[in-house]
C-alpha cells in the first residue's frame, strides 16, 4: 500500500501503529533492561543500550541551534562485564 504526497496517509498508519504496539510498551522496555543487563554478549547490551538511551534522549541533531547558553556534554555509558557463574 502506498501513500501520496499530502494525503495524510501516513499520519494515519502511524497512529496505527503507535496504537498497536503501545499495549506492550512496558514489556519491551523490560526486555530491553534485561538484556543490556544479562545479554549474552557485549554487543546484545550495549544495542539494547543504545535503543534505550536513542528513546530517552533527544537526537541532538534535531536541537541544534535552539540551545542558546547551555552546555552539551557527552554520555559515556559503561557497561560492567557480565559475570560468568
Amino acid at each position: 500500500m502506498s501513500n501520496k504526497a499530502g494525503t495524510g496517509g501516513t499520519k494515519k498508519n502511524k497512529q496505527g501503529l503507535y496504537a498497536m504496539v503501545e499495549p506492550h510498551a512496558k514489556e519491551v522496555i523490560e526486555k530491553l533492561l534485561h538484556l543490556m543487563r544479562n545479554g549474552d554478549n557485549s554487543n546484545v547490551q550495549m544495542g539494547a543500550a543504545k535503543t534505550l538511551l536513542n528513546k530517552m534522549i533527544p537526537d541532538l541533531r534535531s536541537v541544534e541551534g535552539k540551545i542558546e547558553g547551555e552546555l552539551v556534554v557527552g554520555l559515556v555509558l559503561k557497561v560492567p562485564p557480565k559475570n560468568d557463574k
